[in-house]
């Protein structure tokens, strides 16, 4: 695979030019991209694009340099974060910046909107699909249940949700965790999850919670 392959610049496992593009003819590479960014532009992309805590300090040490290889780029991550973050918080704050470099490059937001705009006309009657959101600390977030109104009360919420459930086993995640200010009620009642606090999610995730702002009730799910 090209996520693999040290020579495409994806992951700083390995030494590679810190390109991260899918198609190597089209668009501008990860280095140019954060040599182009200012700070605030590029603390705002690992806010919406990692959900980075500490987008501001680590935007301000990165913005408008020159990086040309993958490494070059985890070393100056790692140099520009709190001296008593351990090799743990480190490598995370890595992946996210990395992530959050890939997303952008690739426009895969746009990518990922337009596949779920064709998406009800690939399905069969009946079909369904649910979407994990992966994140650490071996969990993932369920980011939305739809189903639409013509098809209300006929258990098939629950489908999805026991769908995410498989998915969420077979990639040996350990839980599933739900933000809700208007659904928590169904998902306790229906789903069978219980309501946690905000102690309780992956650090990233606490942290842009945190700063929505947004009274969302925090709903967990083992997956046994």
């Amino acid at each position: 695979m090209q996520i693999d392959n040290p020579a495409r610049g994806f992951s700083f496992k390995h030494q590679g030019p810190l390109d991260m593009r899918m198609n190597p003819n089209k668009g501008v590479s990860a280095s140019a991209l954060v040599k182009k960014l200012n700070a605030l532009e590029l603390a705002n992309l690992l806010r919406e694009n990692a959900d980075e805590p500490n987008a501001a300090s680590l935007a301000s040490a990165l913005a408008n340099q020159e990086f040309d290889t993958t490494r070059e780029l985890a070393s100056a991550v790692a140099q520009a974060l709190p001296k008593s973050f351990d090799a743990d918080r480190i490598n995370l704050s890595q992946r996210r910046v990395f992530q959050a470099l890939r997303i952008a490059v690739n426009d895969e937001f746009k990518v990922l909107d337009g596949w779920l705009r064709r998406l009800p006309d690939c399905l069969r009657p009946g079909g369904r699909v649910a979407v994990l959101v992966d994140s650490e600390a071996n969990a993932a977030e369920l980011g939305a249940v739809c189903v639409s109104a013509a098809h209300e009360n006929q258990g098939i919420g629950c489908k999805l949700v026991e769908y995410a459930e498989k998915l969420g086993r077979d990639k040996d995640l350990a839980r599933l965790f739900v933000l809700s200010t208007q659904t928590f009620k169904w998902f306790q009642s229906k789903a069978g999850f219980t309501e946690g606090t905000l102690d309780d999610l992956p650090e990233a995730r606490q942290a842009a919670a945190e700063e929505s702002g947004r009274k969302s009730k925090v709903l967990l799910k083992p997956l046994e």
